[in-house]
């Protein structure tokens, strides 16, 4: 009986700690439009630093200040943060020069059709 709660217990915690490691060792992107927010190497627009394959699912993308105009497909987990400055600058996304573009299908069809 012993044996068996410990097995249980090990697998238990085996499983959290499976579960958190993919925090635990989740990595930090930046997204700037201009220098100097960012430390280092940054991406230019939202969608380059989503689409990336370096940018593991689970990472953290902070958005520095600044109007990103684009459509943003968010394609596998992370973690979007923008970042406020003191003064009150936001991020900020807007529509493309081209407009948006339907990237989905209705899965109901039927229900809206006239």
């Amino acid at each position: 009986m012993k044996i068996t709660r410990s097995f249980t217990f090990s697998c238990l915690a085996l499983v959290v700690l499976a579960a958190l490691s993919g925090q635990a060792f989740a990595n930090t992107y930046y997204v700037a439009n201009a220098p100097g927010c960012a430390p280092g190497t940054y991406f230019t627009s939202i969608n380059s630093a989503i689409s990336d394959i370096a940018v593991p699912a689970g990472s953290t993308i902070k958005v520095c200040p600044g109007t990103y105009p684009e459509q943003v497909l968010i394609n596998k987990k992370v973690t979007l943060e923008g970042i406020a400055t003191p003064a009150g600058d936001l991020a900020v996304i807007v529509p493309p020069l081209g407009g948006v573009v339907a990237n989905t299908t209705d899965v109901c069809p039927a229900l809206y059709s006239a």
